[in-house]
């Protein structure tokens, strides 16, 4: 192979050829050391590290930026909610992905429901510890903006009140004296542990938000929620998120916070341009968008996230978030960055099991191409320090392409200018071409100079120009290639610049002398004005890494100029001894430095892949995931070794179903002696019952999943039927027997049931038995107590004649008063089998029926109810292992049912067969047992007889990755452990 075939294909592989074997030395002792980051600007900045904070630090802002230590910070915060993921490890392995992507905080709902199961009883332990949560984002090294409400909204059941609030009688979200003693009931609990990790007290947490989208106008209410954070020692600036902002409201005056924030979800074809205009009411905050869009929510038979994801893609957060950057934002939270699932009974009526929210990070913790965009954005923005103070540009001429819209802004005290540039429809996905005339401190260009080049916007794709900016040692004039990071090693800089396929790209640098330029690799024309001292790099951005060597007296410039996806390959960490670059795994979760020049990369890989690594030389010794590697150095100075493909795993085909019918409280003989009388003839509720006695479950403290209603009443022989309204919320249902027999469904209001001849019997004891399924409780976005609203039988009157009814009620075991407090209220509904363990691991099924799946229960005579199908299945995967897995539901969609999915005890979902779209559930590991045996119980509720049975359940293996977060499993109390049983 000559040498000029050999530099072209290692050019083409990303690799430099090898020069020399590496041999490294053993053992790496533990050393972590916080490192401070400050680039070569005026701006300076703290970089969160990927060893942890530590130490006490200030927070302060101004009309720029938020500022730790005075130093200037660019905040790009995720969402993440805990309570959408019960798993401590899987916490763990979200915040270091979020990291690893550049982002420098996490912002976190605190979901009061969550916590409270009755009034006066809050519970921080297990998947509820925000203490251990907020511990683990200090030692990843993310920033904390806490979000306590006490309202949160969040498309969860009550807006995140709990459920036992539905029965005060004042107003929530205001003064009103009951809502007030309750709220602060709920800071006292959660203030305490925000408190703790304020950064101030040497934790994380630097912001803390009053409220949530609050339009009530009690502002009041508002003062009183930030005096009571003040009295429980909250110091950190506070803020509030304007809804559908920026209208600036809470920007000043009583019950303002310190700092004005607002959110948004624009779509692309029409980009507001107010982005900016918090600075007219509110200019002493940064432009600050506490909710920037990185998706939306599905409703229950709605398109679907695999639908919703065509348009909330990684090209939607490349246009938006840049343009959002070019009106000065400089403090961003995106929300969701990973939605979670709505397991048990976590959602409000609106949506399914799934929040997947088409998030960076999917519900089962994989990363895909939105991950991979939101890291070039948020190592770009981290970056460009200058970013953390800029104003427009009043004179910037327009794109030479009318179909091109370009924004500008410039830092005062640097001088750096940024120009972004996009279609002016968002949504546009034609390819364009232009030109565009910049004026800088180094001078007047019209971008490129290049002839036969241009500046390429190819369909929903935005440019980040950088112009006049310190790149490292040398002077940046400008580069028509949008600059993901540099990092500085030694005497040499490297710095990597990505653009489309096949773009043309131009960079020019400005040096005092004529430097000497060495193409390493791919096809790059370089061209030097010994005038103006302007060096001109021309290129295109192909699918390979072309190489320049820039040497100018003793210092070292690599440019490496490639493509968005291979840039994507690129991971950025920080260490003790500087930043270093790896390229080629599917994660790198973090890097560290032992004994001086030994580094250890602790990651992940989704199949044998070649790692490039570009480090200090003074290292002389590399691990992956704690073990040793053989490292080749190139003649580019990186250090290249090889991975293996993950251990191939074995998915069990789930078999050995076993089945048992229940729907005991419709039998008439069935035993409801022990149930609630629902003998309440007043309720706080602002909708008033048409029942003589309140049939609200909430009143008699069942929130949550199915209640039953079982009605005695004497027949005169009169009764033809019965009208009820049965209130589940959206997409509930109810089903009615009466003596047994059984009169059919509905879905929530009111429908009018017959009875059929020879049912009744007269002057005798008949019972109406009712199942209501509480589909959750509504938010209240609008401040009406909409969150009130009934979930039981608003009406219930017999038909033909007057006579009473005397109702009983049940819903889950114990109400309030958990039975199984590990898994929690939101995991607790009303069914029979809920109630008596047929959830739960170890429950004794021996004597149930077999059944094989598909089943279809008309054939086999089952009538219409509540059905279970039970099984075990064992899972042994390799150590270093993530194997995310789904359970699929292959069946008919003409059949009326709803099923409840249990594993291992957990509600991980719920399923409607009719309505949809969801028919995969991602099973989080924690509640699933990677390496033993897991039980699965799943309920089905057929509302009609031709419905009755389960179709085809399929365990699905959803990616195979070596890696990973060790497992740390859930306490899973079994049916022994939750009954007492011997």
């Amino acid at each position: 192979m000559n040498n000029n075939f050999k530099k072209v294909l290692m050019c083409l592989l990303g690799v430099g050829i090898y020069i020399s074997a590496v041999t490294f030395p053993s053992k790496i002792y533990a050393d972590t050391i916080q490192k401070k980051i400050s680039r070569n600007n005026n701006d300076s900045f703290t970089l969160p590290s990927s060893q942890g904070l530590k130490g006490i630090h200030n927070v302060s802002y101004d009309h720029y930026s938020l500022m730790i230590d005075g130093k200037r910070i660019f905040l790009y915060s995720g969402e993440f909610d805990y309570w959408r993921l019960p798993s401590q490890s899987g916490w763990m392995d979200v915040l270091e992905k979020m990291k690893a992507a550049g982002f420098n905080a996490v912002t976190i709902y605190f979901n009061w429901g969550f916590h409270s199961p009755k009034q006066g009883k809050y519970d921080f332990s297990g998947i509820r510890d925000v203490d251990k949560l907020l511990t683990m984002a200090q030692k990843i090294g993310l920033y904390v903006v806490a979000r306590p409400g006490p309202y949160i909204n969040a498309e969860t059941d009550g807006g995140g009140y709990p459920g036992w609030l539905t029965t005060q009688q004042g107003r929530a979200r205001t003064a009103s004296q009951d809502y007030t003693a309750a709220y602060e009931q709920w800071l006292s609990a959660i203030d305490p542990i925000i408190e703790k990790h304020q950064i101030t007290n040497g934790g994380s947490v630097i912001l803390y938000q009053v409220e949530n989208e609050y339009t009530g106008g009690d502002a009041l209410y508002m003062q009183n929620i930030r005096d009571k954070a003040r009295k429980d020692g909250i110091n950190v600036p506070t803020f509030h998120n304007d809804k559908s902002g920026p209208k600036g409201r809470w920007s000043s005056g009583t019950g303002a916070p310190d700092m004005y924030a607002y959110d948004s979800y624009p779509g692309l074809a029409a980009i507001p341009s107010y982005y900016g205009d918090p600075r007219k009411f509110a200019p002493n905050s940064p432009v600050f968008l506490a909710e920037l869009g990185g998706g939306w929510f599905d409703p229950w038979g709605g398109k679907s996230y695999a639908i919703l994801s065509k348009n909330y893609n990684a090209n939607y957060e490349n246009v938006l978030y840049n343009h959002v950057v070019s009106e000065g934002a400089t403090m961003m939270s995106i929300y969701m960055t990973y939605g979670g699932t709505n397991w048990g009974y976590l959602p409000f009526p609106g949506v399914y099991s799934s929040y997947d929210y088409t998030a960076a990070i999917s519900e089962s913790r994989q990363l895909g191409s939105k991950y991979n965009e939101e890291k070039l954005l948020a190592t770009m923005y981290r970056t460009l320090t200058p970013l953390t103070k800029t104003d427009p540009l009043t004179t910037i001429e327009a794109p030479s392409n009318p179909n091109l819209l370009a924004n500008a802004i410039e830092n005062s005290d640097t001088k750096t200018q940024f120009y972004i540039l996009r279609h002016s429809n968002g949504s546009s996905i034609s390819n364009d071409n232009t030109t565009l005339k910049i004026q800088s401190a180094d001078g007047i260009y019209i971008l490129p100079q290049e002839p036969g080049t241009s500046i390429n916007i190819n369909g929903q794709e935005s440019k980040f120009i950088v112009a006049n900016f310190q790149l490292g040692s040398e002077h940046l004039v400008y580069s028509t290639s949008n600059l993901y990071t540099y990092v500085t090693q030694g005497n040499r800089d490297t710095a990597i610049f990505y653009g489309g396929q096949e773009s043309d790209g131009e960079t020019v640098l400005r040096y005092k002398n004529q430097p000497k330029v060495t193409v390493l690799c791919g096809n790059v024309k370089s061209r030097y004005d010994s005038v103006s001292g302007d060096l001109r790099l021309n290129y295109k951005h192909d699918g390979s890494i072309s190489r320049v060597m820039i040497k100018d007296d003793n210092k070292e410039l690599m440019l490496l100029f490639t493509t968005d996806i291979t840039a994507q390959t690129f991971w950025c960490e920080d260490t003790s001894i500087g930043e270093i670059l790896v390229r080629g795994p599917y994660l790198v979760r973090s890097a560290s430095i032992r004994d001086r020049n030994k580094l250890e990369l602790q990651g992940d890989t989704d199949k044998a892949s070649d790692i490039e690594v570009f480090a200090p030389t003074s290292v002389n010794e590399i691990k992956w995931n704690g073990e040793k590697v053989k490292a080749l150095q190139t003649s580019y100075l990186s250090y290249t070794f090889s991975l293996l493909s993950p251990e191939q795993v074995l998915i069990p085909v789930i078999t050995n179903w076993k089945y048992s019918y229940e729907t005991n409280e419709a039998q008439s003989e069935f035993d409801d002696s022990s149930w609630i009388s629902a003998n309440k003839t007043t309720t706080n509720n602002p909708v008033k019952p048409l029942t003589p006695t309140v049939l609200y479950a909430d009143d008699y403290g069942f929130h949550h999943g199915v209640v039953w209603f079982r009605g005695h009443f004497k027949a005169s022989g009169k009764e033809t039927g019965i009208i009820l309204d049965g209130e589940g919320g959206t997409n509930g249902a109810y089903a009615v027997w009466i003596n047994g027999f059984y009169l059919g469904a509905s879905l929530s209001g009111i429908k009018n049931f017959t009875f059929p001849k020879n049912v009744l019997k007269t002057s005798d004891d008949n019972v109406i038995s009712v199942m209501v399924q509480n589909m959750g409780h509504d938010e209240d976005g609008g401040c009406k107590d909409t969150h009130k609203s009934p979930r039981g039988l608003v009406q219930a009157s017999l038909q033909g004649d007057t006579t009473s009814i005397f109702w009983s009620i049940q819903g889950n075991k114990g109400g309030e008063t958990l039975i199984d407090p590990v898994r929690g209220a939101m995991n607790a509904g009303g069914l029979y089998g809920e109630n008596n363990g047929w959830t739960l691991p170890n429950f004794p099924d021996k004597p149930w029926k077999q059944v094989t799946l598909p089943d279809n229960g008309k054939q086999r005579g089952v009538a219409p109810g509540v059905s279970w199908y039970r099984t075990t299945f064992k899972l042994n995967f390799p150590k270093m292992s993530d194997v995310p897995l789904a359970l699929y539901i292959k069946d008919n969609n003409t059949k009326n049912y709803r099923a409840y999915i249990y594993v291992n005890g957990w509600l991980i979902g719920q399923y409607i067969n009719s309505l949809g779209p969801q028919n995969l559930f991602s099973l989080p590991s924690g509640v699933l047992d990677p390496n033993g045996k897991n039980t699965i119980a799943i309920a089905v509720w057929a509302l009609d007889n031709n419905s009755t049975g389960l179709g085809e359940i399929i365990l699905q293996k959803l990616g195979n990755y070596s890696g990973g977060v060790p497992v740390k499993m859930n306490d899973n109390p079994s049916y022994k452990d939750v009954f007492n049983k011997n």
